[in-house]
């Protein structure tokens, strides 16, 4: 045998009909693949659910479905006049079954709060979204808010009158007014000191473009905080219809708060969860 011949792998390997070349090309596309693999999972990363709330199994009698909603991690929080939500049943689709109901005119003044894991929006790209699906049963007026905060304090029991039980909550949210007949607008708000969206510092408004108080029609609803070059991309969406703000002063979240219209009755939010793109520490 010649000893300058370079042997080929089909000679050394009898009945497989397969090139050193061939055996080089398939490691090459292999390592690209695994590398490809690692670097879009460590870039994407899976969303971790922090809680999603549908109610089922818990009692729609009216004095237990509340202690029912506490032992869930919701409490409720408002003036002398509140009254905590409780569950009820809608079917409006996407609602389905029990759903987490401010019954009468006295529930829309109480705030319905539940606290998760927080979560830190450090990286571009780190996001945390709130989504639920609502309906109103009777055609209503007032405002709706939607927030995502966050409190040195930890919430465990109802409180009516005196301090908000997270007065040092700050964070962003939504101001939404849903009068019957009007459609919006959508405003969407930084929250500072006790909370209050509807007194914090207005970031942008977005289009009259849907009715969020006509008993016609249930809602797809979510909040979405990415973190982004300039700070925290704030993202309000109702039906797919989208407003979008940006600040640069928050960026960590472990509170959500709702409250609905208080001159509107059995308002139902069903299908209640936060998301996370930024992983488990």
């Amino acid at each position: 045998m010649n000893p300058n011949r370079i042997v080929n792998a089909s000679e050394t390997c009898p009945g497989k009909r397969v090139s050193s070349i061939s055996l080089l090309k398939r490691s090459l596309v292999s390592a690209s693949i695994a590398v490809a693999s690692v670097t879009l999972l460590s870039s994407t990363g899976a969303a971790e659910t922090l809680f999603s709330d549908n109610f089922t199994g818990m009692s729609t009698d009216t004095h237990q479905s509340s202690q029912d909603l506490n032992d869930g991690g919701w409490y409720f929080t408002g003036s002398d006049g509140g009254t905590p939500f409780r569950i009820g049943m809608d079917n409006t689709s996407p609602l389905s079954g029990n759903a987490m109901q401010n019954y009468g005119s006295s529930g829309g003044w109480t705030y319905a709060l539940k606290q998760f894991p927080a979560v830190a929006l450090r990286k571009v790209g780190d996001s945390i979204t709130l989504s639920m699906h609502y309906h109103p049963d009777v055609d209503s007026k007032g405002y709706l808010y939607v927030g995502l905060l966050n409190s040195a304090k930890k919430v465990t029991n109802d409180q009516f009158g005196g301090t908000s039980p997270i007065e040092d909550a700050n964070g962003y949210g939504v101001v939404y007014a849903t009068q019957s007949g009007l459609a919006g607008p959508p405003t969407i708000m930084k929250a500072e000191g006790d909370c209050a969206l509807q007194k914090g510092m207005a970031l942008e408004t977005g289009d009259a473009n849907v009715n969020l108080g006509s008993s016609a029609t249930a809602h797809t609803l979510s909040l979405t905080l990415l973190k982004v070059e300039t700070g925290t991309q704030i993202s309000w969406t109702v039906d797919g219809k989208k407003t979008v703000a940006t600040d640069s002063i928050y960026d960590t979240f472990n509170t959500v708060r709702l409250a609905c219209p208080p001159e509107g009755s059995n308002v139902y939010m069903d299908n209640i969860s936060v998301t996370t793109s930024v992983p488990k520490q």
